[in-house]
């Protein structure tokens, strides 16, 4: 089920229905405030804007103004900043909802309130033919294939470099300097990564992908125990288990798709059990210690 068709299901298709869920929605933007943090508008601001009173709002939310005139919905729209066709077209409402669902999710991904990039429901990609370049090549090529080849389906020209650090929440001079090669991917946090490849529509792997193969034909034990020893050498370390976990997907078996839950909650309660022997003996190492030192006094 697309976005759209998922928003068409459960928003309701009454005006007033439609009227409170902008207000429920969209925020104002103040600066220094997150949008979590943000007051909704009020009926009286819209009241101002349309030159009614904010009673008249009110019951244009309630639904007890079920008809209000034309001039009225254009100044809904206008103050909302969304088409008038979105109270006359369910099919417009579902698209401008999930638009607004988007820059809603952007807006907070931005604040910090997301972890991860929302993905555009307007898919405003579009893909120059060519073959992409393996994990064998240094990330600033991969990175640059993408620029290259990733094009914006409303401009119809490769993205800058400010627009994509602006919509990934990053430095355009780090966007820059990972094109350049002056900064690799072990300068950058996993999220980063993540975000700047999900921008271009891949998945993180894209961006960091490991020379070693974990194959399907290989027990369960046996990749914990070569993801173990990569951990020992690996400069990432544990978190070179952590991305495999991050890249983990059971409908891609057998396909490089990483460790599963299971495996992933053997490691971690193996380290966590490793580190709490080490605690209970230092414990101990520490209570023995205190003890002859009594025994001395």
């Amino acid at each position: 089920m697309s976005e759209v068709q998922h928003a068409a299901d459960v928003v309701p298709r009454t005006l007033h229905g439609q009227i409170t869920w902008l207000f429920e929605t969209i925020r104002p933007a103040v600066e220094g405030q997150r949008y979590s943090d943000t007051k909704p508008h009020t009926n009286k601001d819209l009241a101002l804007h349309l030159g009614v009173s904010p009673s008249y709002v009110s019951q244009l939310k309630k639904g007890t103004k079920p008809n209000p005139t034309k001039d009225v919905l254009e100044g809904i729209a206008s103050f909302f900043e969304v088409p008038t066709a979105y109270f006359f077209s369910d099919a417009e409402a579902a698209r401008v909802e999930a638009a607004i669902r988007y820059d809603v999710d952007l807006r907070r991904f931005k604040d910090g309130e997301l972890k991860e990039l929302p993905v555009n429901p307007s898919s405003p990609h579009w893909l120059v033919t060519g073959e992409m370049p393996d994990s064998s090549r240094p990330v600033c090529e991969r990175l640059n294939w993408l620029f290259d080849h990733v094009h914006s389906v409303h401009e119809q020209r490769p993205y800058t470099e400010e627009e994509v650090a602006e919509a990934i929440g990053e430095k355009s001079w780090r966007v820059r300097g990972l094109r350049s090669g002056e900064i690799t991917d072990n300068d950058v946090s996993v999220p980063v990564l993540r975000n700047l490849a999900a921008f271009f529509g891949q998945r993180l792997s894209y961006l960091y992908a490991d020379d070693q193969d974990v194959s399907s034909a290989k027990t369960e034990d046996e990749k914990l125990l070569e993801l173990l020893r990569q951990a020992k050498s690996d400069e990432r370390g544990l978190l070179g288990i952590a991305l495999r976990t991050l890249e983990s997907d059971p409908r891609n078996a057998g396909r490089n798709s990483g460790l599963s839950n299971e495996a992933s909650a053997r490691i971690l309660a193996g380290l966590i059990n490793s580190h709490l022997e080490m605690d209970d003996q230092l414990r101990l190492n520490s209570a023995s210690g205190s003890g002859s030192d009594k025994a001395d006094r």
